[in-house]
């Protein structure tokens, strides 16, 4: 696997031993990134469904302008995403939209397997020893929510991905020291790239840059390879945005002008600076959200000279900076993180007796226990289980589904048609009480299934097995949010 990497590997000259490591850890690491993308159906946020799905259902033929957010009709975002995906469905003549998300997902599992790769082996380049390189591989194969960010066809994985291929291969020219006129533009080009799945990223490029300008022993003047490589890959946006809005658009414009200068965006829900260390600290899951946690902020403080402080902090201050804040807004700080754990722990060890005293092997087994069985269930899950009813109704091509309430086929307001099969009928229902007869019925709570039952409608579909829902011990299905289909003859 390590040929796929020569630009790499020959840089920081391994030898076969070292190979032979990366190339068992690589095939690992794809491996559960491979699971990942056939179990992780579904969306993470809306917007990945409907600013990158239901824009490629726009040129799918699967929705229609008028049913797409306000972004695009503002040419607010890049297309860059969905012409990606568009390319990759029409090149393998997919028209089914399940086959066409997983499709989606592999190609970004791909780009962000191949990113842990080239961090993986760049992380000489941080710690001058392979046995904590070594540290740093595992981190990054195993923290539990690498491989699931890594599959996710959103705009914050993909663009962090690109982004880390295009650092590492400024890193190549930093540790050969022959700053290529070709590679030092290419790492700028690739890195632009990111910019275009995700505007945010201008702030690691342009700070990677001052970096290069301040602290690296590349000559002034070839510094600006890198910049016009990233000039280049920005210009692409406009033909994208283009063919994507049919009129003359500059996405990145649009998207300045609507947030800033309208302040759109203080219109979204808000939250104060320091937000993100709760929200990481909850998100993240104790006790591993600490270890993140105090890595980053360790290395920021005690590495501020360092390429990686550069092209990470910059992300975190900016957005803690913005009212409007997510969670998802740091996946790309996240994926990087647990290259940093081998050095903080080095650090700890050194500096303070009272780790020392406590952090011992017992300790780290139980983190290493934790971090597995939470690694398993994100490997496996469904980022969305409404996705699984979605396709049981399109690959029994049924006509016509009745529902009570809020649409199953819609969310926050908005028309989810991307895995809709035309023709589809949707009908509300007051209630379940009279007039079910030769109809199929679409529940989202888990009290109506026994309802149902008892009216002799028969389950065709649920998001959890069977098995399961006979075992209602303490009432756990009638309190669950559970879809399921049924169909009463």
């Amino acid at each position: 696997m390590t040929i796929l990497f020569t630009p790499f590997t020959k840089v920081f000259k391994l030898d076969s031993e070292q190979l032979k490591f990366y190339n068992r850890w690589l095939l690992i690491s794809a491996v559960l990134i491979f699971i990942a993308a056939l179990c992780s159906t579904g969306f993470h946020h809306f917007d990945e469904q409907w600013q990158i799905f239901e824009f490629l259902g726009l040129k799918l033929g699967k929705t229609s302008k008028e049913l797409l957010p306000w972004e695009y009709h503002n040419q607010m975002r890049s297309w860059a995403q969905p012409f990606l995906y568009y390319l990759s469905s029409k090149a393998l003549f997919l028209e089914n939209p399940f086959w066409i998300a997983l499709v989606s997902r592999l190609v970004t599992a791909f780009i962000g397997w191949y990113a842990l790769g080239c961090l993986s082996i760049c992380s000489m380049y941080l710690y001058r020893d392979f046995d904590k390189a070594k540290w740093a591989t595992y981190c990054l194969s195993l923290f539990w929510f690498i491989p699931y960010l890594k599959v996710r066809p959103s705009s914050e994985g993909l663009s962090a991905s690109v982004f880390i291929i295009g650092l590492s291969l400024l890193i190549t020219q930093l540790e050969s020291r022959k700053y290529n006129y070709s590679s030092l533009f290419i790492s700028g080009l690739v890195c632009g790239l990111s910019f275009l799945f995700r505007f945010q990223m201008g702030f690691l490029i342009l700070f990677t840059w001052i970096w290069l300008v301040l602290f690296s022993t590349i000559p002034f003047k070839k510094s600006f390879l890198f910049a016009l490589g990233v000039c280049f890959a920005v210009a692409i946006e406009l033909p994208i945005d283009i063919w994507g809005y049919e009129t003359f658009s500059f996405a990145p414009w649009n998207y300045f002008y609507q947030n800033l200068v309208l302040d759109k965006a203080s219109g979204f829900p808000t939250a104060p600076w320091y937000d993100y260390f709760i929200s990481s600290f909850h998100r993240g899951i104790p006790p591993l959200s600490i270890v993140l946690i105090i890595t980053q902020v360790l290395f920021w403080i005690f590495k501020p000279k360092s390429i990686f402080t550069w092209a990470t902090l910059p992300l975190f201050i900016v957005h803690s900076l913005i009212p409007a804040k997510a969670s998802r807004y740091l996946f790309p700080l996240a994926v990087i993180t647990p290259l940093f754990i081998p050095w903080a722990h080095t650090f700890l060890v050194e500096k303070l007796r009272v780790y020392r005293k406590f952090v011992g092997p017992k300790f780290i087994k139980a983190i290493i226990a934790i971090n597995l069985i939470l690694l398993t269930q994100s490997i496996l899950r469904s980022s969305k289980s409404t996705v699984g009813l979605y396709k049981y109704v399109y690959d029994q091509s049924i006509k016509e589904v009745h529902y009570k309430g809020e649409s199953p086929y819609s969310m926050v307001g908005l028309e989810l048609m991307f895995y809709r099969q035309k023709g589809l009928e949707l009908r509300e229902l007051p209630d379940f009480k009279t007039n079910l007869e030769q109809k199929y019925l679409i529940s989202k709570k888990g009290k109506e299934i026994f309802e149902l039952k008892d009216k002799g409608c028969e389950l065709k579909y649920s998001n959890y097995p069977t098995w399961v829902l006979n075992y209602n011990a303490f009432g756990w299905v009638d309190r669950s949010r559970i879809w399921s289909l049924f169909y009463c003859p």
